[in-house]
């Protein structure tokens, strides 16, 4: 990979060890649902790693946001987030 993404990557590695390290720490307990993770007491960092999770899948191109065809109404994704 290019230089100017290796800090990117060092500070990406270690907010990930740091927010795993919190969980185990803390003894977080998984959430059955994002709106069971984004209401609990640790809801700070699920809300870190959604975003961390989200920014690796887009730099990546695992995955990218695209619009809806006219007319049509997007469908919840059941499943989870390991």
């Amino acid at each position: 990979k290019p230089k100017r993404y290796q800090d990117y990557q060092r500070f990406q590695a270690m907010m990930d060890s740091t927010i795993a390290r919190d969980i185990l720490e803390h003894k977080v307990p998984t959430p059955r649902s994002l709106k069971e993770a984004l209401s609990g007491p640790h809801r700070e960092q699920w809300k870190k790693a959604l975003e961390l999770e989200y920014d690796s899948l887009i730099e990546n191109g695992v995955w990218r946001l695209v619009p809806l065809p006219p007319g049509r109404k997007a469908c919840p994704v059941i499943g989870y987030w390991l």
